[in-house]
């Protein structure tokens, strides 16, 4: 069963295509803000959680996104780092500062959604 908190990654007509009642009293608003916390999720929510809320973030024109891991044995943040390396997407990815979470979290650097041209292929 997929959790609560991780459906608001979705657009409403993958929640049609999930047959999840999006209007239910059961639905969590998930805020798309730049910062994800994994803490609240369960490990094996990870592999398509922080693809999802990273690409909800771009399309919200959030090109910089704090996830926090956490500091514990350093699975999670492994995991994480895997995640990043393989989305075309992502132009960097770095520890966060001292303040914002240190090695327990990540800064995620996105490219934007390229936005069409529309003088593209026109002649002059």
């Amino acid at each position: 069963m997929m959790p609560k908190r991780l459906l608001a990654v979705f657009t409403i007509s993958q929640f049609k295509d999930l047959n999840v009642n999006y209007m239910s009293p059961d639905f969590i608003d998930f805020p798309i803000n730049g910062t994800l916390d994994l803490h609240t999720f369960q490990p094996s929510d990870v592999k398509d959680l922080v693809p999802g809320y990273l690409e909800e973030c771009r399309k919200r024109n959030i090109l910089q996104v704090r996830i926090v891991h956490g500091k514990g044995t350093g699975t999670l943040r492994r995991t994480v780092q895997s995640i990043l390396e393989h989305l075309p997407y992502v132009e960097s990815y770095r520890f966060a500062e001292e303040g914002a979470g240190g090695w327990g979290a990540m800064i995620v650097v996105l490219r934007g959604l390229r936005k069409a041209n529309p003088d593209k292929g026109q002649a002059g």
